[in-house]
């Protein structure tokens, strides 16, 4: 890959934290005016790797859309397990947007449903926020106790 130049490199930081703090509105809002500015410059270049930013930012809201769902709050669990790893994906939706991803590479499992109870239980133990939904691609053993753990957070 190709070095970049640190001005530039400052102004993606600055670029991902307006994001992050503001949403894409208003990341995209400064990002036009900081492409209009380089436009009458004449620094199309970097105009046009502005713009591609806004493009890409623009695709990612589409397809938040397509998996917006109705929930205010809700995690996804998924185990998938073969004959040497298993991954645990926990995915998160917060006022109908995917918000955030985490997964985890452990050693393949022989009880999926055990496995999904202790990962769980583990995953929330070390979490303060409990989701008012929480989505689970199996079968959990002991799902009652689960269910208690969960309600005592």
């Amino acid at each position: 890959a190709g070095r970049i130049k640190q001005e530039e490199y400052a102004n993606n930081v600055e670029d991902a934290i307006a994001f992050l703090k503001g949403g894409s509105v208003k990341a995209v809002r400064q990002m036009q005016e900081q492409m209009q500015e380089l436009s009458e410059n004449l620094q199309f270049e970097e105009a046009a790797k502005l713009r591609d930013r806004i493009r890409a930012i623009k695709n990612l809201e589409e397809k938040q859309k397509v998996v917006s769902i109705n929930v205010p709050e809700e995690d996804v669990f998924a185990l998938v397990n073969s004959n040497k790893k298993a991954c645990f994906e926990v995915i998160r939706f917060e006022h109908g947007k995917l918000t955030d991803t985490e997964f985890w590479l452990i050693d393949s499992v022989d009880d999926l449903a055990q496995s999904r109870f202790e990962l769980i239980e583990r995953y929330y133990s070390m979490r303060e926020r409990i989701p008012s939904r929480i989505a689970v691609d199996g079968e959990i053993a002991d799902e009652e106790l689960l269910k208690s753990f969960l309600e005592s957070k």
